[in-house]
């Protein structure tokens, strides 16, 4: 339906596989060592996508409530219930530099949600309603599909959540899907759900890891290891994995020339 956004297989995998090894893992062990864990399925990864892109562009103030955002949200928020442990949809409203009043959704999915030691996984599943950086100056007024910006991160959580239905964490995850952090154009009306989780965090809540998705299924998906930068563990954690499971060229190391 939209093959330019397809990731390889092999990308697909590679970011499902660190991510699936980093949440059973847990807090200990060997920096990079895969966990035993179920197997990933990229082929059940896409299902996810394109049933987004099913429900058409998902930004919030869409006039149709029959499609896009409000049963694109119906749809988390019972895949996710099937899956986690807990799962919690937090309602709130923005009024848009635009004049619409949005009626926003973020979903957080718990497992383990009794235990303090925790891995928070965070996509958007919205969309921009305008594509107005588009270089085609005819679709800038038109929404955006949000394959990639959107559903991809979406898609790969979802496997992730299907993972950890299959076989526990050994210690607790979330997954948080915000809303409105696309909706712009002007800076007021974006990140509108991180805003709000940040704003209205659980008591006591500090999770030791937080791994952000965003457009993680270009058709040519790499993601090189910034240098110097501050993930530290966590980042070694997740491209050691890659590495030792031969997607190093995906995962790639700092100063790697892009193609390389």
């Amino acid at each position: 339906m939209f093959p330019s956004f397809r990731t390889p297989r092999s990308a697909r995998l590679a970011l499902l596989c660190a991510l699936a090894a980093l949440a059973a893992c847990g807090g200990g062990g060997d920096l990079g060592r895969p966990a035993d864990r179920p197997e990933v399925s990229a082929d059940r990864a896409w299902v996810f996508l394109t049933t987004q892109l099913g429900f058409g562009p998902r930004d919030p103030g869409r006039p149709d409530p029959r499609r896009g955002h409000d049963p694109a949200l119906a749809w988390l928020r019972e895949q996710l219930a099937i899956r986690a442990d807990t799962v919690l949809v937090d309602t709130f409203t923005h009024r848009a530099a635009d004049g619409k009043t949005l009626r926003l959704a973020n979903l957080f999915a718990r497992w383990h949600p009794e235990r303090t030691d925790r891995i928070l996984l965070v996509a958007h599943w919205d969309t921009r309603p305008r594509a107005d950086r588009s270089a085609d100056s005819a679709d800038r007024r038109r929404p955006v599909p949000g394959a990639n910006d959107g559903a991809s991160g979406v898609a790969v959580l979802m496997e992730v959540a299907e993972l950890m239905r299959q076989q526990a964490p050994p210690v607790g995850v979330d997954i948080l899907l915000t809303d409105g952090e696309d909706y712009g154009p002007g800076r007021e009306d974006l990140f509108l759900g991180s805003r709000r989780f940040a704003a209205h965090l659980p008591p006591g809540y500090r999770p030791r890891w937080t791994v952000v998705l965003d457009m993680v299924g270009d058709a040519d998906a790499r993601f090189p290891r910034a240098s110097g930068g501050g993930e530290g563990a966590l980042a070694e954690r997740v491209w050691g994995i890659a590495a030792q499971m031969g997607y190093d060229s995906v995962f790639a190391a700092p100063g790697t020339a892009a193609g390389g």
